[in-house]
């Protein structure tokens, strides 16, 4: 029997400061028993968690969201929002010619924002993936242990998808620079997001719950 992804945690220096600017940005309601827990207001399929830590950052994350951009003018228009809420523009090697916009959340936290017109997030809303470092063997294991439908599979990378819809997930080996796969964006996070699956109370590290690579579906 599958089991079912039930919610994103994400260690943070201030759960509710985060909680906050998650909410904000996607659209999301915090739980009326815990406000440092989100609920997806959209067909996400899972929700978000931030519980505290005093551990400092080292390097960038395994993990980070992509947001879409679903007509052109979206993607200035999330930045913008980004930067009001407390986020800032991160560099972490993208080239200037690639088309996406890398940012940090309040803790550090790296997300990018895919331009419009990137076919591999078409059909997605607005928190279109889920991008993680890791091999296309940990891909074919989320794959069969959710029961989600493997939508790509080749160039060292794996992604796979809920079939009730909501964002991709994507891994591949971490490179160096910017990666040229489906989205064009490299990968990485480094609070240590976890994924927890309802029905056996199991938590691991993200790369082993998602498989998500570089940028964009």
């Amino acid at each position: 029997m599958s089991v079912r992804l039930d919610v994103l945690c994400i260690r943070a220096s201030d759960p509710h400061r985060l909680a906050r600017f998650w909410a904000e940005l996607l659209g999301w309601e915090p739980d009326l028993a815990d406000a440092t827990r989100l609920r997806a207001t959209d067909d996400t399929g899972f929700g978000m968690r931030f519980e505290a830590t005093d551990s400092p950052r080292v390097g960038l994350n395994q993990t980070h969201l992509h947001l879409t951009s679903a007509v052109p003018g979206d993607q200035e228009r999330t930045v913008q929002r980004v930067l009001d809420l407390g986020g800032r523009h991160l560099d972490v090697g993208q080239l200037p010619e690639e088309g996406h916009v890398v940012l940090a959340d309040p803790d550090g936290n790296e997300l990018c924002v895919i331009e419009h017109g990137n076919r591999w997030l078409a059909g997605c809303g607005f928190l279109g993936e889920l991008a993680c470092d890791g091999t296309p063997e940990v891909g074919r294991f989320w794959s069969q242990t959710l029961d989600w439908p493997l939508v790509w599979d080749q160039d060292g990378e794996t992604a796979v998808r809920s079939p009730h819809g909501g964002p991709r997930s994507r891994g591949a080996v971490r490179r160096s620079t910017s990666g040229t796969g489906p989205t064009g964006c490299s990968s990485s996070w480094s609070s240590t997001p976890t994924c927890r699956t309802r029905s056996t109370g199991w938590s691991s590290s993200v790369p082993a719950c998602w498989t998500g690579s570089r940028h964009g579906w």
